[in-house]
């Protein structure tokens, strides 16, 4: 489940210290829900959504691999990685990244 939450940021203008300025920002919050022997378990956390990934991600995208072929080899070419190197450098590192320009092992 992904749910949208808005913050609202509250400050003092610098250029004019009587003025308050009001600012709403967006945020992403991801939910995984699972169910076992042990009870429900809610993992909201990227540490523990990273963890969930590595162990069943693999799992989970097989079905949908096997139903829906994609059109391509999943084998990005030295040309494809290049160009996405150069994008979002200042981006957090996906789940199996090292680093926010290497692709997962």
């Amino acid at each position: 489940m992904l749910v949208k939450v808005v913050d609202k940021v509250v400050h003092r203008d610098p250029e004019d210290p009587g003025t308050i300025v009001e600012r709403y920002r967006d945020r992403y919050v991801t939910t995984v829900a699972t169910l076992s022997q042990h009870g429900l378990e809610l993992i909201q956390d990227v540490d523990s959504l990273t963890r969930f990934m590595r162990q069943y991600g693999d799992k989970i995208a097989a079905p949908t691999l096997e139903t829906y072929q994609p059109l391509y080899d999943l084998k990005p070419k030295e040309a494809e990685l290049a160009f996405l190197e150069r994008l979002g450098k200042a981006r957090k590192a996906l789940p199996g990244q090292p680093s926010p320009c290497v692709p997962p092992p």
